[in-house]
């Protein structure tokens, strides 16, 4: 039980360390908004895939204090981790990354057909439709 009180305690000491505004640097909102704007749709892409990154680790970070921390540290924890998580989204809003966080569809069967003909033939996209309708 003391090692894992212990640990708790390191745990705690390390993630406090990360999540601490010191004055040696940067705060974690100060390092998102040094996160440059992106100048392409390939740039935005990659920016706004490791912000989802960063979420899902902070919400990590969260679920972790909450099952092997003390009762008042698992909430400050999870208070830091909320708070850089609001960031991450403001700055993720500010990329317009919403359509990048949003769930892709599978293209449809229709859809897959029209492709798949255009790129082999030298129909029109209407006859691909058409064709992909009978």
């Amino acid at each position: 039980m003391k090692s894992r009180s212990l640990l708790s305690i390191i745990l705690v000491a390390l993630f406090l360390a990360g999540c601490a505004n010191n004055q040696s640097g940067p705060s974690y909102e100060e390092r998102l908004a040094q996160i440059p704007h992106p100048q392409n749709e390939d740039q935005r892409g990659k920016v706004c895939a490791y912000l989802r990154s960063e979420i899902a680790r902070m919400q990590n970070l969260a679920a972790y204090g909450a099952a092997q921390m003390q009762p008042n540290m698992a909430l400050y924890a999870q208070l830091a981790s909320r708070n850089n998580i609001a960031s991450i989204e403001a700055k993720a809003a500010e990329f317009r990354c919403s359509a990048a966080f949003a769930e892709r569809q599978a293209p449809s069967g229709i859809e897959a057909c029209v492709a798949t003909c255009k790129a082999n033939t030298s129909r029109t996209p209407e006859q691909c439709f058409n064709a992909c309708n009978k």
